[in-house]
């Protein structure tokens, strides 16, 4: 009855919306501030090249130039660009856990958001850490991608598309510096080889001094050093054929990566950071990934994706957040804990595409994965107390994924198209973990289809409406320090939207309504005999919400851009053992509690003014302005992270070949977490990571 309901909500939503995601981003095509016509933005959301006005799915569009004018260096800052899309911070540089439109990680299992470079997936948690540089753009598609992308999509994908080797030799260097101590520089050198094939090598790096200190030792709490470089080929050996192959490197050494002790859940100033031992994090990544597209006769295509990626972490930190010794009243303080995986992973996709043209289109492909991940902990401690040192536990998982899917597409008249995804996984999941006297063993597999319906409409050529509908699919794993399982997630997912372009593009909007219900939901649970965290499959969610994008260029140089969500999502059914804000251990009923880490709303604002000086010089002004709504650290309800504004201003001056930019971040140092445990969880603080406060910086860009 309730999802009967919505659809005829849906369906009258839909009858009055007068727009959707935006038919392009107007700086990553043509001049600066300038016009894009509705048809000539290409997206690969569909696996396939595909317009993204007359794309049936949400999904928004951030180019080149957009990531470069806004700083949009890493997956925390497309938030700024993109709707629904929302991060946490936990205080490590090596993990970034992304959630859309109110689905993320609530436990211990595959990330929710898919993470692609270049078409291949990368499953590592530590990937998706990697500064974002050198891009011909990022597609971030929301909603359950499972047919078409695979597994631990259920709340979309983030699809990194690395710019190629160019035939015509290009440079692009940028230097910057930002106040307190931060100092990076990043750029590509591109030419040709030979006649049949081009390289290009690009870099990114990074030194921050931080913007806290440990006020024991006096050292940095949040600083980090980062080096990443990019080498892309591109070769064309015979006609009908493209190499794409693509090997990058990064390493990233961060002074901490635990939370500070904060006074109060909304108190910026008087965070202490008490912590008596050094603390770091190590993240080394090697990734590489070959794409080869084989043109066959009639039209036919047949592409191969290869990826390939290793990752390193070594973590440590004072997990006591005292510099007190051991006393009678604290016997265990100086905990000091250690952390170090090695992950491994291959995947190989292929598919067969048919041309585009006439009244029917499909694609069929198939996928395998093979991930290993090894991890080693141990923890030592300063006691009063006659104990043994706590023994080192060493664990040991792999994945293998095998995959069949296809799409395809009817056109019965011009403007209508209708199309159907259907993905089968097997999953295979295998864990071990070292006891005493020997080895735990166990395995589990999971197997599921992933449909996807989708029906798309274009009545006149400015408006384009769609309606689809799709279940998705998480596997299950095991919780690391412990054997037992958990089962996979579904979730169903349901959507309506529609976009629309006129003046050629000077007005363009957006509007999307959807709904989702998570069933089987992993989520974190106290486990009754050692009271630590562990995933199991309790709880039941639903979401609701809409989205608007548009932008405007009412006069030639001048381009305005909003982007807004807003979000109800609740648990539907739930009930866990845990710890209430009095202190009190027990059973609690979470029904209708708003899900944590789910802001009530997002808005994005930005606006762009360029003014021609000469001929060759041209000035300008830009504001970005980000603002997020109440959200709920904890499933009580009890944590809450204020609503918050942030400001960011740039001024620009671009000559033939040089760019000179200054820019202020945070311009009225707005306070805020970006995550958060209150003190009845870790007694006796609360604990927090704190957003970015005000920066002051000056960027020298050149390219030819």
């Amino acid at each position: 009855m309730l999802r009967a309901s919505l659809w005829v909500l849906l369906l009258g939503l839909l009858a009055t919306a007068w727009g959707q995601e935006l038919p392009g981003d107007t700086t990553s095509v043509g001049t600066p501030g300038g016009t894009v016509a509705p048809d000539t933005i290409v997206v690969t959301a569909r696996l396939r090249q595909d317009q993204l006005f007359t794309l049936p799915g949400a999904v928004s569009v951030v180019g080149a130039q957009e990531l470069e004018q806004s700083r949009i260096d890493s997956a925390r800052r497309l938030v700024l660009r993109v709707p629904s899309l929302h991060y946490l911070h936990p205080g490590s540089p090596a993990e970034v856990p992304l959630l859309i439109r109110g689905i993320g990680n609530y436990g211990t299992g595959e990330p929710a958001v898919g993470y692609f470079v270049d078409g291949a997936y990368f499953g590592g948690r530590h990937v998706r850490s990697e500064p974002l540089y050198d891009l011909e753009r990022v597609e971030v598609l929301r909603g359950p991608q499972n047919s078409l992308f695979g597994k631990s999509t259920v709340a979309g994908a983030l699809h990194l598309i690395t710019a190629d080797p160019s035939f015509e030799p290009s440079v692009h260097v940028q230097g910057s510096a930002e106040t307190p101590g931060r100092y990076g520089t990043t750029g590509a050198f591109s030419g040709p080889i030979s006649e049949s094939m081009a390289a290009r090598v690009a870099w990114f790096s990074e030194d921050f001094g931080g913007y806290y200190k440990n006020h024991v030792r006096g050292r940095p709490v949040d600083g980090h050093s980062t080096r990443a470089a990019r080498i892309k080929l591109l070769a064309l050996p015979t006609d009908g054929l493209e190499l794409l192959p693509s090997f990058s490197f990064r390493r990233t050494h961060a002074d901490a990566f635990a939370h500070f002790p904060a006074l109060d859940d909304d108190d910026y100033s008087t965070l202490q950071d008490m912590r008596d031992k050094r603390n770091f994090s190590y993240v080394e990544t090697w990734a590489g990934s070959l794409t080869a597209r084989i043109d066959l006769p009639r039209g036919y295509e047949l592409v191969s994706v290869s990826g390939l990626n290793r990752s390193l972490l070594h973590q440590a930190g004072d997990v006591d957040y005292t510099s007190a010794p051991p006393d009678a009243v604290n016997p265990f303080a100086n905990l000091f804990a250690q952390r170090r995986t090695d992950e491994n992973e291959v995947s190989q996709e292929l598919r067969l595409l048919s041309p585009q043209r006439g009244v029917l289109s499909w694609q069929l492909g198939a996928f395998a994965y093979h991930a290993r991940k090894k991890l080693h902990q141990r923890l030592e401690i300063d006691s009063l107390l006659p104990i043994p040192p706590v023994a080192p536990t060493q664990t040991l998982a792999s994945s293998q994924t095998y995959s069949l899917f296809g799409q395809l597409s009817l056109r019965p008249i011009e403007r209508l198209e209708l199309t159907a995804e259907l993905r089968y996984d097997h999953d295979r999941r295998r864990f071990w973990e070292q006891v005493p006297g020997g080895r735990e063993r166990q395995g589990r597999r999971f197997d599921s289809l992933s449909p996807r319906f989708s029906i798309g409409l274009r009545p006149i050529d400015e408006l384009f409406l769609y309606v689809s509908t799709a279940l998705g699919f998480r596997p299950g794993g095991f919780n690391e320090g412990g054997a037992s399982g958990f089962d996979k997630e579904r979730t169903f997912s349901a959507e309506v939207g529609a976009r629309t372009s006129w003046l050629d593009g000077r007005i363009a909007a957006g509007f999307t309504v959807f709904y989702a219900e998570i069933d089987d939901q992993q989520v974190f649970e106290l486990d009754p005999g050692s009271l630590s965290s562990i995933t199991t499959n309790k709880g039941e969610a639903r979401s609701f919400g809409i989205e608007v994008e548009t932008r405007l260029v009412p006069f030639e140089g001048f381009t305005l851009f909003a982007g807004a969500t807003w979000i109800d999502a609740e648990f539907t059914d739930y009930e866990a053992l845990d710890i209430a804000p009095d202190g009190m251990m027990g059973v609690f009923d979470f029904k209708g509690k708003t899900l944590q880490w789910v802001p009530e709303y997002q808005l994005a604002l930005a606006a762009e003014y360029r003014h021609p000086l000469s001929e060759e010089v041209e000035a300008g002004l830009r504001a970005d302005f980000r603002s997020q709504g109440l959200m709920y650290w904890d499933t009580f309800n009890s944590a809450r992270q204020e609503p918050y504004h942030v400001l960011d201003l740039a001024a620009f001056v671009q000559f033939k070949l040089l760019t000179v930019t200054a820019y202020i971040n945070n311009v009225f140092d707005e306070g805020y977490f970006t995550d958060f445990s209150p003190a009845y969880r870790f007694p006796p603080f609360n604990l927090g990571v704190i957003g970015e406060p005000q920066s002051v910086g000056m960027s020298l860009s050149y390219r030819f």
